[in-house]
């Protein structure tokens, strides 16, 4: 009784209009069937062009937008590369996941290898220093750019992905891993293992 109830609320305004079409050759079940079907259809065509359209649109604009207040562009910007670099599978901004001694020597805080070593034109006795991005928990876009010599980092063989729900689980969801060898240090290979 619901369900013909329903059929009858949404098929009622169309069923005059589409008997007319078909001039009354059809049963009114069938004809029931074909506005619902076209219902549906509708329906399901008005939100792949909404969702394709309308949240494209609005999102470019809202992000053009964002571009233009001179504060709070700088911010976003800087933001948003750092998410695109933590959660882009082909980036390879972040080399590997380490333990650095931070905020003290006696403590240690998950990082992400950013570079291998500085460039050559560094003061040579900073030229070796290995640059490590330290996130904030919960909010993996903000966080610390530290500098270490390799040895005293710890690298962890784990995936970019287990170390990002670690940071924002606040160390609930932690996954086995196990510390592996540092990249070398050649300077032509980029922080991937032999």
């Amino acid at each position: 009784m619901i369900l013909s109830f329903l059929v009858n609320i949404l098929t009622a305004p169309f069923l005059e209009g589409v008997q007319a079409i078909f001039n009354q050759h059809l049963a009114p079940i069938v004809v029931k069937l074909l506005i619902l079907a076209f219902l549906a259809g509708f329906i399901l065509l008005v939100g792949v062009l909404g969702r394709s359209f309308f949240s494209d649109y609005f999102f470019t604009h809202i992000d053009a937008v964002v571009h233009r207040i001179p504060i709070i562009s700088t911010i976003y910007k800087a933001i948003t590369e750092v998410v695109h670099t933590l959660f882009d599978d082909e980036n390879t901004g972040f080399t590997s996941v380490v333990l650095a001694p931070y905020p003290s020597n006696q403590t240690m805080s998950i990082g992400f290898v950013t570079r291998e070593s500085l460039p050559q034109e560094t003061d040579p006795q900073y030229v070796n220093l290995v640059s490590v991005f330290v996130p904030a928990a919960l909010n993996p876009s903000i966080g610390f750019m530290l500098f270490y010599p390799k040895e005293d980092l710890i690298y962890l063989d784990i995936n970019k992905e287990d170390a990002i729900k670690l940071i924002v689980s606040c160390g609930v969801m932690l996954s086995d891993f196990k510390t592996m060898s540092p990249p070398p240090s050649d300077k032509n290979d980029q922080g991937t293992e032999s």
